[in-house]
Parts: C-alpha cells; structure tokens; sequence
C-alpha cells in the first residue's frame, strides 16, 4: 500500500491476515512521508514464520499495549509515527539491526524441567510470580512466553528445530536428562553464554528433524540470569526488543530496533566464535569420547 496514492482511512479497522502465506507473506506500508493516524491500527493476524511487514522510512518500532508503533525522527528529533499495527498478546521479537528483520527469540521446548524453590517444574506448568534458582539465587519469573511451531509451513526449519543436548553431554548426569533447545538459546559454558547450534557435534549435541508442531516456551526475570534447564545451565530472556511477536512463530521486518535493552544486559559474555567456542566444543567433544563415541567433527550445524 502506498499512502500516496491510497485513502489512508482504508486501513481503519482492517485484519492483515497471514493464515494462507505459510511463512511467505509480506505485507508492505510505504507512508511517504503520510502519517498514519487511526483510531482502530491494521490487526495483524496468524502470523507464521517468514512472515513480514515492512513500513517504508521507520527507524525505530515502540510499543504501547498490544500497538506496534513505527515511527522515523521528526522536527527536532522528536518521533514521528508513520504507520500502528495491532498484534497478538504475549508475542516477543528480536531485531537484526543490520537487516532490519524481526525474529522470534530463542526457548525451551515444552516439557523442559526448571529448578524452582519447589523443585523441577515442567516449563509450561511455571507461572508469573513463581520464584526459580539463577546463578544469583531464587528469582521471580516475571513473563513467560510460548509459541507453536509448524516445521511442514516455514521455508527453513533448521532456523527453529530443537538442538538436542544429551543427558550427560556437558558432565556427569549434566544435563540430567536429554535438553532440547531452540538454535539460537545459549547454554552456560566457559563463563560465557554460547547458541546451542554452535555446540553441534553429530553425537551428543545434535539437531531434531521433526514433522509435527511443537512449542517453544521462554521465560524472563527481572535480570538477564542463567538458570537451571534439566541440570544444566542456560539462560533466561533478555528483552533487546520487545516482548510483542512470540505467541506465533513468524519473522516481521520492522526496521532499526528500539529495545529496551542491550547486549551490555547480558550477565555473561555471548560468544559465537573464537578460543572460548573452540574450548567448549573440544570439552563436548573429549566427554562425548567419554562417552563411547568417535568424534570426527565438531563443527557447528
């Protein structure tokens, strides 16, 4: 839509529904230099992964409710809003600034145990004010995200299919259990937060193939913290961006970021390449030896 050429009053009130894209839809605003002020903003609907919007000239997203304001600097500086949409409550995003992408952040998988005050609870089953152990004792849980995924309707599942850490991958009984992870969660290794799928190694860490839906839970606390995912050590949410894209997997492309936190957030420092990830995947790759098995490779996926 271009406002130029277009009854701005037309988008009062209307439903952007992505339900037949599968992850390919893309709805695109170009304000030219039109503000767009309604009294009822576009709802955007079934949002899946791949899915976009883009809104010509935004510098930075805000949100107000379940409102995702776009807006580029005005007069002195001061915002401008060039376009509002409505979207689902309890939905997050992450920016990729450069590529000015919003993407779902990263999660555990339903049925991951967390260590609470009142022993291993089932992520799901964790509420709002529930209190769990961090590397800084017990913290209040103060959000809790959830998504569902559908591997058979995005184009690149390997983005969002769980990693796979098995039970005594990391050291003796840790994890406890077998962890399953999105990609893009960091575990706690080396005094460092490092993304799961950078700790591949083809026998102990290794990638899910899935055909049926599954679902993705995240949690945040008042500080970005490490807690304890089924022994082992990982981390919470930290809010870069906003909480507003989670409840449906799905990608939108807003423009530069406007988070209410940064990296600097962080309670440890997130690596992705370099000595510290090398370490880590020789200390994998020695247990996994351990373990009885050989490892020829442990590159990430």
């Amino acid at each position: 839509m271009n406002a130029n050429f277009l009854n701005i009053g037309l988008l009062n009130n209307v439903t952007v529904d992505f339900a037949n894209a599968n992850g390919t839809g893309l709805f695109t605003y170009n304000p030219g230099g039109i503000n767009l002020n309604l009294s009822s903003p576009p709802k955007v609907v079934n949002i899946q992964d791949g899915d976009r919007i883009e809104v010509g000239g935004s510098t930075a997203v805000s949100q107000s409710g379940n409102t995702i304001n776009f807006t580029h600097p005005g007069l002195l500086g001061i915002p401008t809003t060039l376009g509002s949409y409505s979207i689902p409550a309890g939905v997050t995003y992450t920016y990729n600034a450069a590529t000015s992408t919003l993407t779902f952040t990263s999660c555990f998988l339903r049925g991951t145990r967390i260590r609470t005050l009142e022993g291993e609870v089932p992520v799901e089953d964790l509420r709002v004010g529930d209190f769990v152990i961090t590397h800084r004792g017990a913290s209040e849980v103060k959000w809790i995200g959830r998504r569902m995924i559908d591997p058979k309707a995005i184009e690149k599942p390997r983005d969002t299919l769980p990693i796979r850490i098995q039970a005594g991958a990391i050291a003796e009984n840790v994890p406890s259990r077998d962890l399953y992870v999105s990609p893009d969660h960091c575990m706690f290794l080396e005094q460092s937060l490092i993304p799961a799928k950078l700790l591949v190694n083809g026998a102990t860490v290794s990638q899910e193939v899935r055909l049926h839906p599954f679902q993705y839970y995240h949690i945040e606390l008042e500080q970005h913290s490490i807690v304890i995912a089924e022994g082992a050590e990982t981390e919470t949410y930290l809010d870069i961006s906003g909480r507003q894209s989670f409840l449906e997997p799905g990608t939108l492309v807003f423009g530069t970021s406007a988070g209410s936190r940064t990296w600097n957030d962080c309670c440890y420092p997130p690596v992705y390449a370099g000595a510290v990830l090398e370490k880590a995947r020789l200390s994998l790759q020695s247990r996994a030896e351990k373990l009885g098995y050989v490892v020829r490779s442990a590159k990430a996926s």
